[in-house]
């Protein structure tokens, strides 16, 4: 956009992007990576493998009521550990009760959830937590891991896995879910369980749901200051 382009006042943070654009031009996104803070960290682990191995449940996939599919990804910090586990337990309560049907303002559940989950920032207490609540909700999650990582900035993996479940299963949906609200910029409010749980009850509902018109949904989509959902979140 040009300097008086309404764009800068109407988008969050559109004054700093101005200010970058003026001065780095086309580089002004790497620039505002590299001056983040938290500071910048890959979205993939350096071990990563191009071709992926892991094989999707296709038996339940094929059924005559297929399962919901949802890729979780749980981020577990080395600091505010209690407010993501509390935001990590929201969000398999909301899972558990099915895809809410906003016209009958009642949940569906018919369907399963087919939860194929990723931990970032590996503990013996995330994983025991994990294992509880698949556990706890047996009879309406099916739990499958995919991926454990010791770095907590892994994201980009669960991504990967979503992007080669797709490829080999066009004709299905599936939704993105994860307890860190990505696009918050202070920490401090980051694993709002409120909010994570609000977002997740949205993109697990039937009318967050792909259509002819439209392939994708969220609660709020934003094109700036970089193209998202609120939460991060989508069907």
């Amino acid at each position: 956009p040009t300097q008086d382009s309404w764009v800068w006042d109407h988008f969050p943070a559109g004054q700093r992007w101005k200010e970058l654009v003026d001065k780095h031009g086309k580089n002004a996104i790497d620039a505002m990576v590299r001056s983040s803070n938290p500071r910048y960290y890959s979205a993939f682990t350096s071990s990563h493998s191009a071709t992926l191995s892991h094989t999707f449940d296709e038996e339940a996939l094929s059924a005559s009521k297929p399962p919901i599919v949802v890729f979780y990804h749980i981020t577990y910090p080395s600091n505010e550990k209690e407010k993501a586990v509390t935001a990590i337990q929201a969000q398999f309560n909301v899972l558990s009760m099915g895809r809410y049907d906003n016209a009958a303002k009642s949940f569906d559940r018919e369907r399963k959830i087919l939860l194929y989950y990723t931990i970032a920032g590996v503990t013996t207490r995330g994983n025991e937590l994990v294992s509880q609540l698949c556990k706890k909700h047996s009879d309406r999650i099916i739990c499958k891991e995919v991926g454990m990582y010791d770095t907590e900035f892994a994201s980009g993996e669960t991504l990967r896995q979503l992007h080669t479940f797709c490829n080999a299963n066009p004709s299905s949906n599936a939704i993105y879910i994860t307890n860190q609200l990505a696009d918050v910029v202070t920490s401090k409010n980051r694993y709002d369980a409120t909010k994570v749980e609000a977002a997740t009850l949205a993109v697990v509902s039937k009318m967050c749901h792909p259509s002819e018109e439209c392939n994708v949904c969220g609660t709020e989509f934003y094109p700036l200051p970089f193209v998202h959902f609120t939460g991060n979140m989508f069907s």
